[in-house]
């Protein structure tokens, strides 16, 4: 979930009473996350580099299991420090190229970064309409949620092969 996503479900759900203060509540649940997001996963990269992203990888699998509303406030908290994930990718990558590279490397992951931004909301939201509209052959509100968890799991697992033949082989360049 992005504050994009965040932002658009607190308006579908809030009170126009309420609408206000849960704005206010994202804001500070984000502010809080990506703060602490990056003390947790420093912390946890010493028990090795994979355990940031699999604390990530935890945190947003909770959004599916979500059936009150009052549920999706407790998970962003955590959810949010999922920003854990990126300082420690970053760290990975780099180690993967020479010195006058890096620059280059960075772009790209910032390039990926910002196509995710304009393919998920469309994907996510055309997701959501399907399985909420009354044709649908399941009707299920969770399924952006569940989608995002199948490809966070897909990922990790394409990362960490990746990356465990290239440690296997000695190849990292650094």
């Amino acid at each position: 979930m992005n504050f994009t996503t965040g932002a658009a479900y607190i308006a579908d759900i809030s009170t126009p009473e309420k609408r206000a203060q849960n704005f206010g509540l994202l804001g500070a649940a984000f502010g809080l996350g990506f703060i602490i997001g990056q003390v947790v996963g420093g912390l946890l990269e010493q028990y090795g580099t994979r355990v940031p992203f699999l604390a990530a990888s935890a945190f947003s699998h909770a959004y599916a299991f979500a059936t009150q509303g009052w549920m999706m406030y407790a998970f962003m908290v955590p959810y949010i420090m999922g920003s854990i994930a990126g300082p420690a990718l970053q760290g990975i990558i780099s180690t993967q190229v020479q010195p006058y590279e890096q620059g280059e490397i960075q772009g790209a992951l910032t390039s990926l970064q910002s196509l995710t931004s304009i393919i998920g909301p469309p994907l996510i939201t055309n997701l959501f309409s399907f399985f909420t509209q009354p044709s649908a052959p399941l009707y299920l509100p969770r399924a952006p949620m569940i989608m995002a968890a199948v490809l966070t799991l897909l990922s990790t697992f394409l990362v960490r092969r990746s990356l465990k033949r290239k440690f296997l082989r000695g190849t990292s360049r650094v």
